[in-house]
């Protein structure tokens, strides 16, 4: 039922029979020995210990959604979520939404489920089916990483030292020029993912990245997105990046699972 009364109908989606939906540990990542960073360590032995992850053996397109948070100074933590989902079983899910969407108003004009404005009425009251929705009907994994604030780096003891030899690294292998903090939130970034990647897929799946908007992937004097696709190839058989921003959070399904993420 609509904000203004009006009943809107939606036929069921065409569903396919799934046979594979969870796998069980340990997953092992052998590549990652003790010349990787501490944080690629510490990353390698809690995904090993993880009982179960979404079996995506069956699918050809993987989404990934991204959102980081803890920049403000009052937070004592940095954080970063990947939402990594199944697209190919996405039907049910963005068929839910879009009724949950028209029941409440929210398609004309579209609004965004932008975290920051949930207390508006017709969000607000569409919030708790929306999670319902989520929690029953994407096919995938929530991940959340916090980082201390008062850890100085995650590639080093010493910040600077640490920081300087990535943003080396990064310009000797054509990855552009990079700001010493900027370049060690990459790294935590790209690390994370390219893991829980390398459990989650298997060669010749498509992965469709889109993340949120930050000093990460902006185009500068310095570096341009050809960049940041290279540098997703080379950490993860070849990611395509994409970046959100406020005209493209308007596909109704990235829109929706970027919310997941937040």
């Amino acid at each position: 039922m609509h904000d203004s009364g009006v009943s809107v109908a939606f036929p069921p989606p065409v569903v396919k029979r799934w046979s594979k939906i969870q796998k069980s540990g340990p997953f092992e990542l052998p590549k990652i020995t003790d010349q990787y960073p501490l944080y690629s360590r510490w990353l390698a032995e809690r995904i090993q210990k993880l009982e179960e992850l979404p079996d995506f053996s069956e699918d050809e397109r993987i989404f990934v959604m991204s959102d980081y948070g803890g920049e403000h100074k009052t937070a004592a933590f940095n954080t970063y979520a990947f939402l990594i989902c199944s697209f190919d079983k996405s039907s049910v899910f963005q068929h839910e939404t879009n009724a949950l969407r028209e029941a409440h108003g929210l398609n004309t004009p579209f609004q965004e489920f932008a975290y920051k404005k949930l207390k508006c009425g017709p969000k607000n009251r569409a919030l708790d089916a929306f999670l319902k929705i989520s929690d029953k009907y994407i096919h995938g994994v929530l991940v959340t990483i916090s980082v201390e604030k008062g850890i100085p780096s995650l590639f080093g003891p010493q910040r600077g030292d640490a920081q300087q030899e990535i943003v080396n690294l990064l310009a000797i292998n054509d990855f552009g020029k990079w700001k010493p903090n900027v370049a060690e939130k990459l790294l935590r970034i790209y690390h994370a993912l390219a893991m829980f990647l390398a459990v989650l897929t298997h060669s010749g799946q498509k992965v469709l990245w889109m993340s949120d908007r930050d000093a990460t992937n902006e185009d500068t004097r310095q570096r341009t997105s050809e960049n940041m696709q290279s540098l997703s190839c080379r950490y993860s058989a070849c990611i395509r990046t994409m970046c959100m921003t406020s005209q493209g959070s308007q596909n109704l399904l990235s829109e929706s699972l970027l919310l997941a993420t937040s």
